[in-house]
């Protein structure tokens, strides 16, 4: 297991129930811990409002977006490794919306947040909504890494400097363009060497010919 930034996880993909761990990111500071979730999504570029006085008032309306935003938003590659694995987080209710992260995060990310997903419905808990929030923030960003890593071990060729850019040699034209201006260079100079010793005389002279 690993102890970052508040959140413990399991190191190694999905995990079985027994081996379950929860967030201990410690309550006791509401203001840190929106501070905290502000610069995650700060750093993510999170597109919309970022309503921190919002999220004092502990509505799930005001945070349900931000989950959807680090689950099928903020990176392709997770938002494709969840459709694949077979997750529907869409078209839902925002209690059916919520059951299906939960299980998101027990399955893939072994984790287990400290409160029920009917208490983040509720009046309440203002804290241990905001540290979830930011949980699965955390959680999202580590595994885009952690998949970005093994698609470069996959193909090594993406990390090699000017292949995204697809650099190739110059066309064949641009070499054969030289060649024909040293040909013509040296005809010219054959054309001027030959002029160079042919006989002259006046006009309707001709040289005779050689026995």
């Amino acid at each position: 297991e690993i102890w970052r930034e508040g959140v413990v996880v399991v190191s190694h993909g999905p995990t079985s129930t027994s081996a379950m761990v929860q967030g201990q990111q410690p309550t006791g500071d509401l203001q840190n811990n929106i501070d905290r979730l502000r610069a995650e999504l700060q750093q993510a570029k999170y597109p919309g409002p970022i309503e921190a006085r919002a999220w004092r008032r502990g509505n799930a309306a005001d945070l349900l977006p931000l989950v959807h935003f680090a689950l099928l938003g903020y990176s392709k590659l997770v938002h494709d490794m969840i459709l694949a694995q077979g997750y529907d987080l869409f078209a839902k209710t925002d209690m059916r919306f919520l059951e299906a992260v939960y299980k998101v995060l027990r399955e893939e990310f072994g984790y287990l947040p400290q409160l029920r997903v009917d208490q983040f419905f509720v009046d309440g808990f203002v804290e241990r909504k905001v540290i979830l929030v930011h949980d699965v923030l955390k959680l999202a960003s580590r595994r885009h890494l952690d998949l970005r890593r093994q698609q470069k071990k996959a193909n090594p060729s993406e990390s090699r400097p000017g292949s995204a850019l697809g650099t190739r040699p110059p066309p064949p034209t641009a070499r054969l363009s030289l060649d024909d201006t040293a040909t013509r260079a040296s005809t010219a100079s054959s054309t001027l060497g030959s002029s160079a010793t042919a006989p002259s005389g006046p006009p309707g002279f001709r040289a005779p010919e050689r026995a």
